[in-house]
């Protein structure tokens, strides 16, 4: 007696888009990987001589002194919420790689406000909070771009 077995291929969808949980372990590895691009930033800044990194007064006290914490809680704090904000996205919008991105980048604009106001920091401080945005910006966009799906997510 001859048994016929009948195969089926199913399409490899890995390329096209990615599933939540293959998403989750890259994600966390951008938000340390940009948190530590900070904490070099702010070490390399601390080590040059004549550089205190502080934070601009925006009324009559001094600027306040930044140590690592501060650095670090931000770093995340920033890369969870854009990392929210992803999620949120991916789940309601067709268009969310270029919206996220938009936002991304509109919002690092926006948080050199800080580091470009106020008083009481010389230039070399700014320079450096300065790197610290544009440093975390760069490393967690270029990252998690890599994690977005490169289709739109099926409605059903």
């Amino acid at each position: 007696m001859q048994t016929l077995v009948e195969t089926v291929e199913t399409p490899d969808t890995s390329a096209q888009s990615s599933t939540p949980s293959s998403t989750v372990a890259p994600r966390i590895r951008a938000v340390g990987l940009a948190t530590l691009a900070a904490a070099g930033v702010w070490t390399v800044a601390k080590l040059a001589p004549g550089i205190d990194v502080a934070a601009p007064s925006f009324d009559a006290s001094d600027p306040v002194d930044l140590g690592l914490g501060p650095v670090v809680v931000s770093s995340l704090l920033a890369t969870l919420v854009g990392w929210a904000v992803l999620a949120v996205l991916e789940r309601f919008t067709i268009r969310s790689n270029a919206i996220w991105t938009g936002a991304a980048l509109a919002f690092t604009v926006f948080s050199l406000g800080g580091p470009l106001s106020g008083s009481g920091v010389d230039v070399s401080q700014r320079i450096v909070l300065v790197l610290l945005h544009l440093v975390v910006a760069a490393v967690y966009v270029a990252l998690i771009r890599r994690t977005m799906a490169t289709s739109p997510p099926r409605r059903t």
